[in-house]
C-alpha cells in the first residue's frame, strides 16, 4: 500500500500552522503564536543545576528564566514594589514551576536588590537550604508559608494544620527560628486541605499551634 503525505503550512504574520495529512486524513496539526513561541524541538546550551537520582531528572537551567525574571524585576522596582520567587517541589516541575530549589531560586534573584523569597514549607521542606538560609541570609526571604504536610508515597500529597501531618513541626519550626529572620509566617491551606473542616476554626488555632510548636522545640 503507498503512503501519500503530505505536509501542508500557512504562515501569517500572527501564526504559522502546519498541518500533516496521510492519504487524505489529518494526522497532527502544530501552530505557533508569535505571542507565545514555543521551544520544544530547539537546541540550547544550558547549565545542570541539580540531579535528582531518585526521580532521574536533571533540572537545567537554559537561562529563560532568569531573563523573564528580570524584566519582571525591573517593572517592580520602577513601581517600588518587592519581587517574590518561590521555589516548588521537584515533583511538580510540569505543573507548577520550573524554580525547584532554594540554591536555584537564590540564583536567579542575587542581582535584584528588590526580589526576596516566598519559602513555602509544603515545596522546600526536604531542602538543606531551607534552615540555613533562614539563618545566615534571613535579609532574602521576605515570608515563610507554613503548614504541615500529609504524604502518600513519599511526595506531598496535602496541606495540613501544624498539630497534624508527617512533619516533626516543633523541630521543623526550631530551625527556622535558629537564626535571625523574624519575618511573616504565614498559614496556608487550600479548599482540597480543608474538606470539611472549620476554616475559621483551623485559622484561629494557627496562633496556638504555631506558640506550642516554638515552646515544644
Amino acid at each position: 500500500m503507498t503512503i501519500s503525505e503530505e505536509i501542508l503550512v500557512n504562515i501569517t504574520p500572527q501564526e504559522t500552522r502546519v498541518a500533516i495529512v496521510e492519504n487524505g486524513a489529518l494526522q497532527e496539526v502544530c501552530i505557533e503564536r508569535q505571542g507565545s513561541r514555543g521551544i520544544v524541538g530547539n537546541i540550547y546550551k544550558g547549565k545542570v543545576n541539580r540531579v535528582l537520582p531518585g526521580m532521574e531528572a536533571a533540572f537545567i537551567d537554559i537561562g529563560l528564566v532568569k531573563a523573564g525574571f528580570a524584566e519582571l524585576a525591573a517593572e517592580a522596582k520602577a513601581k517600588g514594589v518587592i519581587l517574590g520567587l518561590e521555589p516548588i517541589h521537584p515533583a511538580d516541575i510540569l505543573t507548577k514551576g520550573c524554580i525547584n530549589s532554594i540554591a536555584h531560586a537564590l540564583e536567579i534573584i542575587d542581582p535584584h536588590p528588590n526580589a526576596k523569597l516566598i519559602l513555602d514549607v509544603y515545596h522546600s521542606w526536604w531542602d538543606p537550604d531551607f534552615p540555613r538560609l533562614l539563618r545566615e541570609a534571613p535579609e532574602k526571604v521576605a515570608v515563610v508559608q507554613v503548614s504541615n504536610l500529609r504524604i502518600e508515597n513519599g511526595q506531598p500529597a496535602g496541606r495540613d494544620n501544624l498539630a497534624s501531618g508527617a512533619l516533626d513541626m516543633p523541630r521543623f519550626i526550631a530551625g527556622l527560628l535558629s537564626g535571625n529572620y523574624r519575618g511573616p509566617f504565614e498559614f496556608e491551606l487550600f479548599p482540597g486541605d480543608v474538606g470539611e473542616r472549620d476554616v475559621r476554626s483551623l485559622i484561629a488555632a494557627f496562633p496556638r499551634e504555631f506558640a506550642d510548636c516554638v515552646a515544644a522545640a
